[in-house]
């Protein structure tokens, strides 16, 4: 084997595991130590403040910010608490899911195009020596 077909390979999930559970540790004391920063409060303040979703979208017209965090800080602050940790929780739980999600993907999408090149290499293999054996006449 190579060192090439050798860094194509996901590493196995005991490796991952704990390095996805200290980029855990580590973004929990980020969050831990971070300052809410204006924009933060200005959401989470558009959030507390509309008493509707779609009041909530009229008032963040002219904002740049994805309505999907938006709409997660309104049901977090309406339905979690409205304390501005909430924020910060929110945030810590979109970015690990988000990570998790990619290294799964990953992980799952290379077993699938090894099962599909397996695949797709075993049909090829199949019909080059079905044509072999026809062109011998055997």
């Amino acid at each position: 084997m190579n060192a090439a077909s050798d860094m194509t390979k996901p590493l196995p999930l005991n490796k991952v595991l704990p390095l996805m559970l200290l980029y855990c540790i580590l973004t929990c004391i980020g969050m831990y130590h971070h300052e809410l920063w204006m924009d933060d409060v200005l959401h989470w303040i558009l959030a507390k403040d509309c008493k509707s979703i779609p009041g909530l979208f009229s008032v963040s017209n002219y904002d740049d910010h994805v309505g999907l965090w938006k709409l997660l800080l309104f049901i977090a602050v309406h339905f979690i608490s409205d304390n501005p940790i909430t924020i910060q929780i929110l945030h810590l739980v979109v970015i690990n899911i988000a990570v998790w999600g990619q290294v799964f993907i990953y992980m799952v999408s290379y077993s699938f195009s090894l099962i599909l090149y397996n695949g797709i290499v075993r049909i090829n293999i199949i019909k080059y020596y079905r044509l072999l054996r026809e062109s011998i006449g055997r």
